[in-house]
């Protein structure tokens, strides 16, 4: 029994220290870092998702070929976002609002990969 509470106080330990070590990248810039994670995120997510949500990352992107009622519907959802305070959000920032999956950890990985590098 005393052999197992040694194992359990190490691995403990283990784990904490692991823990620390897979805290937040260290970088000078961190507005940049977490400004190009939240954007990485949402265009990772709207890829991954991509026909789930009818190409809505695609049509975002082509904008300006899209149906009058496509862009007018688009505008009016990113006009009053500033109503329930949401203020500067970007049509590509809407695909967030996707239900939460498994794959948003893998997600969040890859922005904070692609975010730390762009940041550097």
């Amino acid at each position: 029994m005393m052999h197992l509470d040694e194992r359990a106080k190490e691995t403990s330990s283990l784990i904490k220290l692991l823990l620390e070590v897979e805290k937040e990248p260290s970088t000078r810039h961190t507005y940049y870092f977490k400004d190009y994670r939240r954007k990485f995120f949402v265009f990772y997510k709207g890829i991954f998702n991509g026909n789930a949500n009818n190409d809505f990352i695609a049509r975002l992107q082509r904008l300006r070929y899209q149906s009058s009622e496509f862009t007018i519907a688009l505008e009016s959802i990113i006009s009053n976002l500033r109503y329930i305070g949401f203020h500067n959000v970007q049509p590509l920032e809407l695909a967030v609002l996707r239900a939460s999956e498994d794959s948003d950890d893998a997600i969040k990985i890859m922005a904070d990969v692609r975010a730390y590098f762009q940041g550097m």
